[in-house]
């Protein structure tokens, strides 16, 4: 009996350790945060477009945003890799409350780009850039919209409408991210203004 009772005792104890989750502590997480901002877009439904043909297929990884913008999209065995692009359609933007359904925001995963620590930005001017291969002509698209001194990776990952009012920050930094806000909600417009022509 006494034998029974430790043989038991062990084996509780194994299955316990086996469905304890801090067990799991290792297990590695390929999941991709980002958010979707006009203002930031609720409800709004964010895929990863593995074969790069602009729509979402049904092997693709989805997400879907949250009251504040932010999605993530579990990758499984997919290795994210630079320029893969993610979009993010439709939903309701939470400024302005305004349903926007046509409206597809698009990032391209900048260079380094680090899974566990980034989040992914997918805005009006991310869109814009993602349309652009080389980095010069980035850079020059950037210039060209008056936002010389902001570097397209940074936009990438940098939550410019979070800085916009953040009173923790240098008044130079704040400012720079009123202006990017400035310049993406310009953007918006004109993209939702030529959606409606079409």
């Amino acid at each position: 009996k006494t034998s029974l009772g430790v043989l038991s005792l062990l084996l509780i104890t194994s299955c316990g350790a086996v469905n304890d989750p801090s067990s799991d502590a290792d297990a590695v997480i390929n999941e991709l945060t980002g958010r979707a901002i006009d203002g930031p877009m609720k409800n709004a439904r964010c895929y990863v477009d593995l074969n790069n043909n602009d729509s979402e297929d049904s092997n693709e990884p989805t997400g879907m945003t949250d009251d504040n913008g932010y999605y993530k999209i579990d990758l499984g065995s997919i290795a994210l890799s630079d320029n893969m692009n993610v979009y993010c359609q439709g939903g309701t933007d939470i400024d302005t409350n305004e349903q926007l359904d046509d409206l597809v925001l698009a990032a391209k995963v900048p260079e380094n780009f680090d899974i566990k620590n980034n989040v992914l930005q997918n805005n009006p001017l991310t869109t814009l850039l993602s349309a652009v291969d080389t980095a010069n002509e980035k850079t020059q698209l950037l210039t060209q919209l008056g936002l010389d001194s902001v570097d397209a990776n940074t936009l990438l990952t940098t939550d410019y409408y979070e800085k916009s009012s953040d009173t923790t920050i240098p008044s130079a930094n704040k400012l720079q991210a009123q202006t990017v806000v400035k310049q993406f909600l310009q953007l918006s417009q004109t993209m939702l203004d030529m959606q409606k022509m079409l």
